[in-house]
């Protein structure tokens, strides 16, 4: 089975296992537990954001370190570049914390909750180059769950800045990003700006965003920008 096998079959098994608890650090247990159980990692956890420092969370493997500042070794580059960080080398990577000398390769994931980082998922192996895009794509998803169901939607919108911050004060909205639908924008590709947001369908439905985003942006406004107008959530 490869791995991107594993992590199908894996996926239904964690979104069973998780749904409908609250608790958010039951889940990152059973999470890292499940994890390390079936895909074989050396160390598989979570460090819980507390004001500018990550705390170790729920594990399973040998002894780590307990306390991580902000922006420091490959847990806390995480955080502060807001992105998942992959290395195929620890002992290549600038200001890596060495918790194990064991440790060979990482992969740190996000977990975002209410637009802000609670969480990383930190993942560590005895080998070399474990980790590529496959483990990112589905340990995304599967850390993405912690807090609950989540679903994804891009809605396009000139000044996506805008348009970002107003989904950001949406109830059930965890993380927001902009870009451009389908690539990068030239004068000739023309793709669209567009903000990519995730939400917990059980707490805002698809309808209740579609419905809150046709009161800000005019569908029928071409190559313009309206007049603001504020709405109260």
């Amino acid at each position: 089975m490869t791995k991107e096998e594993k992590y199908k079959s894996l996926l239904p098994q964690v979104q069973g296992l998780l749904s409908g608890e609250p608790d958010s650090l039951a889940n990152m247990a059973n999470l890292a537990a499940l994890l390390h159980q079936e895909m074989g990692f050396w160390w598989t956890g979570f460090y819980r954001v507390e004001g500018e420092e990550l705390i170790l969370g729920p594990f399973q493997g040998p002894i780590a370190c307990t306390r991580i500042a902000y922006g420091r070794g490959v847990c806390g580059t995480a955080w502060k570049e807001k992105r998942t960080v992959v290395v195929p080398d620890v002992e290549q990577f600038p200001g890596h914390i060495a918790c194990s000398a064991a440790s060979r390769s990482e992969i740190v994931v996000p977990v975002w909750h209410k637009n802000k980082i609670t969480a990383v998922l930190d993942i560590d192996s005895k080998e070399l180059g474990t980790f590529d895009e496959t483990d990112k794509q589905y340990l995304e998803k599967m850390a993405g769950l912690v807090y609950g169901p989540q679903k994804d939607i891009w809605f396009a919108a000139g000044c996506f800045w805008g348009a970002q911050k107003f989904f950001k004060r949406i109830d059930g909205v965890d993380f927001t990003e902009v870009g451009f639908a389908n690539g990068v924008y030239t004068d000739t590709t023309g793709h669209a700006e567009c903000v990519h947001v995730r939400y917990n369908p059980d707490i805002v439905s698809l309808n209740k965003l579609t419905e809150l985003f046709f009161k800000v942006i005019d569908p029928l406004s071409l190559n313009k920008q309206a007049s603001s107008r504020s709405l109260t959530l």
